[in-house]
């Protein structure tokens, strides 16, 4: 199956950058701060929400055929978010493949890299799952986790109604059982497996001091 593969994929990709056979080059970013703002921030009635930005990042394993640049773009007020890769060999230094895939490989490779930290990780016998945000990768890395545990049982929490609603719909309709939560800390106190999928650049979890009444979790 092609979610197999591509968590076979992403679990060889760790082992080869402990291995130190992966080359991570910095990451360039343009459009953030300490950097000025891109063009679709004029306008903006929301200049406080502004978070525009966009990354390149590439990157080799040592030994292999080709190197991989990536660039990526989002965040308000762009209206979506985008995504390419470049792919180039390490013989010749030409381009030989373009992928325009918008965004969707991040979404992918962030679920899978997510489920393989879940399947070494987290507790072998997970009651519940907690899911902490309601966008599309809260459904990505559902979509993944089916493949590395049994578990079916999820309680979510996020912020805006409506969205929670229509999460809970869609993962009701994959054969979960969802609960939601009243608070994020209600997360801590039932599920084994918390999964974190807000762009909040402030603590969401454990606020107040709280800690966890489970005994073994993974976050």
């Amino acid at each position: 199956a092609f979610e197999t593969s591509l968590l076979d994929a992403i679990a060889d990709g760790f082992v080869s950058y402990s291995r130190g056979e992966f080359n991570a080059c910095p990451i360039q970013t343009m459009g953030a701060p300490p950097m000025g703002k891109f063009s679709c921030a004029s306008g903006s009635s929301h200049d406080s929400e502004y978070a525009a930005q966009v990354c390149i990042k590439s990157g080799y394993v040592t030994g292999a055929d080709h190197f991989v640049v990536k660039v990526a773009s989002g965040g308000y007020p762009m209206p979506s978010n985008s995504g390419c890769m470049q792919v180039y060999s390490q013989h010749t230094g030409k381009l030989e493949a373009l992928l325009l895939d918008d965004g969707i490989l991040t979404e992918l490779r962030t679920a899978a890299a997510g489920a393989v930290a879940a399947k070494y990780m987290a507790p072998k016998e997970l009651k519940r799952i907690g899911m902490l945000g309601t966008g599309i990768q809260a459904r990505y890395q559902l979509r993944l986790l089916k493949h590395v545990t049994e578990c079916r049982d999820l309680m979510v929490y996020g912020r805006t109604d409506a969205n929670v609603r229509k999460y809970v719909d869609d993962c009701k309709s994959d054969g979960w059982t969802v609960t939601v939560a009243s608070g994020p800390n209600d997360l801590l106190d039932k599920c084994e497996l918390i999964i974190t999928t807000t762009t909040a650049r402030e603590p969401v979890l454990g606020i107040g001091g709280r800690r966890s009444k489970i005994p073994e979790q993974h976050i």
